[in-house]
C-alpha cells in the first residue's frame, strides 16, 4: 500500500513540473506568429521598395517631359495710306510675362519700342481671353479691313509650330472677337500711354507715344 501511495504521489508531483513545459512548448510554437509578423515586415519592405520604385521612376519620367507650350498673341493695327506712325504691334508672351509694343512706319522706321512686365491680373485676364476663342474656328478675314483707309486690325495666335491670324476692320471686330478686341486694346492703351498698373506692373523708361496715334492720309 505504501509503495502504491508513493507512486501516486510521485505522479502528482510530476504533473505540475510537466505542465509548464508543455505550456512553454505551445507558446514557443505560437512564436510562429512572430515569424509571420516578420514575413509581414518583409512584405512591407517589399511594398516600400515597390512604392519607391513607382514614385521615383514616375517622377523621374515626369521631370523628363518638357512643359507644355504656352501660346502667345500679337495684336496689330495699321492704316495703309498713312505717313509717320502707321503701324502698331503689341506682342504678349505669357510664358515670359512680357509685352512688347512697337510703333513703326511703312519704311520700317521705328518710332516707339518698349517692353513691359505683365501683372498677375494681366496674365490671368490674358489666359482667360485666349481660352475663350478657338483660333481654328475663325475666318481669315472679316469685313473689309483698311478699305477707304479705314484701318485694319489683326490678331495672331502663336501656337508654337503654327500661327493663326484673322483680320477685321479697325473698330469693328466680329461678334466672336468683340471681347478679345476690348481686352487687347486695354493692354495696348496701358503700354502706349504709360498709364499702367492694372495689366502691366512695370514699363521701364515709359514715355507717352508722340502724336497720340496714326495720322491717316
Amino acid at each position: 500500500m505504501r509503495r502504491t501511495l508513493m507512486i501516486l504521489l510521485g505522479l502528482l508531483l510530476a504533473t505540475p513540473a510537466c505542465s509548464p513545459t508543455l505550456g512553454n512548448s505551445d507558446d514557443d510554437d505560437a512564436t510562429d506568429d512572430d515569424d509571420a509578423t516578420g514575413d509581414d515586415d518583409d512584405a512591407t519592405g517589399d511594398d516600400d521598395d515597390a512604392t519607391g520604385d513607382d514614385d521615383d521612376d514616375a517622377t523621374g519620367d515626369d521631370d523628363d517631359t518638357p512643359p507644355p507650350y504656352v501660346p502667345g498673341i500679337v495684336f496689330s493695327g495699321w492704316f495703309g495710306e498713312c505717313w509717320g506712325e502707321c503701324r502698331f504691334d503689341l506682342s504678349l508672351t505669357p510664358e515670359d510675362s512680357v509685352g512688347v509694343y512697337v510703333v513703326s512706319g511703312w519704311e520700317n522706321e521705328i518710332y516707339t519700342e518698349r517692353e513691359g512686365v505683365l501683372s498677375a491680373d494681366g496674365l490671368q485676364l490674358l489666359a482667360e481671353v485666349m481660352e475663350s476663342v478657338d483660333p481654328g474656328s475663325l475666318d481669315p478675314v472679316y469685313g473689309c479691313p483698311d478699305c477707304a483707309d479705314g484701318g485694319a486690325r489683326q490678331i495672331t495666335w502663336d501656337l508654337g509650330p503654327v500661327a493663326v491670324s484673322t483680320q477685321y476692320e479697325w473698330g469693328n471686330p466680329p461678334p466672336s472677337l468683340s471681347d478679345v478686341d476690348d481686352v487687347l486694346r486695354a493692354f495696348e492703351d496701358e503700354i502706349a500711354t504709360c498709364n499702367y498698373g492694372d495689366l502691366f506692373r512695370s514699363i521701364p523708361d515709359c514715355d507717352p507715344v508722340p502724336g497720340g496715334g496714326p495720322t491717316p492720309g
